[in-house]
């Protein structure tokens, strides 16, 4: 199933170390996604992605059709019939820890869509571990929503101003992943595997660029520009 579609009915999971990112319907959504798109993009669909988020607990992002979920509102993941539900962490309003499900179930019928990005190789255990604990030592963080101007001015100049606005211990969507994956596996470690040719050792990239630079689509764009090589897209 594309996890850009709706309705086929089959689920999408995920797992630990994963990263994820969102289209939403919302006016807020569409205006961070005009911010966003880049010279390049204009007279196409623009940016797809206004949102970014951190799986750190393995499960069904979206479960399957037909999955007993049972009577119980879903938290952390674990569902009252005993079904995996994927645990995420996000910047929204403040940095919150909870089943994606739980959270965007309504918004998912309302036609939010999601893709899904793994690192490759994938974080082995010690990487794993970091992580998630980047990830869940923020929750309860502030968001810092002045920061979206910065995507606002980037479009207006051309100018990589984001990270002008970027203050510890207010984060936005990007920054928050971005430094999460930092955190597991920081940038210019050497790693072994599927390197650009010969076997020989290529450096993680993380998203390509610093992660206080980061926005939701450009980092996505790294992934689905580098599949196969740092990352590749999860499909049900």
């Amino acid at each position: 199933m594309s996890v850009n579609a709706k309705g086929q009915g089959v689920g999408l999971w995920a797992d630990a170390g994963d990263t994820a990112f969102t289209r939403s319907n919302s006016k807020l959504g569409a205006a961070i996604r005009w911010g966003e798109t880049d010279p390049d993009e204009k007279g196409t669909d623009g940016a797809w992605a206004n949102h970014q988020l951190v799986v750190t607990g393995s499960g069904w992002l979206v479960p399957p059709e037909g999955l007993d979920l049972g009577t119980t509102a879903p938290r952390v993941g674990l569902t009252s019939s005993g079904a995996n539900l994927a645990v995420i962490v996000e910047a929204m309003w403040h940095v919150q820890r909870d089943a994606w499900w739980a959270l965007h179930a309504k918004d998912y019928a309302g036609g939010m869509r999601i893709r899904v990005f793994r690192p490759i190789p994938r974080y082995d255990a010690a990487e794993l571990a970091r992580f998630v604990a980047h990830a869940d030592a923020g929750v309860g963080q502030r968001y810092g929503w002045w920061k979206l101007l910065g995507f606002l001015a980037k479009r207006a100049t051309g100018i990589n101003v984001p990270a002008l606005f970027f203050v510890e211990g207010r984060p936005i969507c990007s920054y928050y992943a971005a430094l999460a994956n930092e955190e597991a596996r920081p940038v210019g470690t050497p790693m072994p595997g599927p390197a650009c040719s010969g076997g020989q050792l290529f450096r993680w990239p993380g998203f390509g660029m610093p992660a206080k630079e980061a926005d939701p689509d450009e980092a996505m764009d790294f992934c689905v520009a580098n599949e196969g090589k740092w990352w590749r897209e999860v499909w049900a």
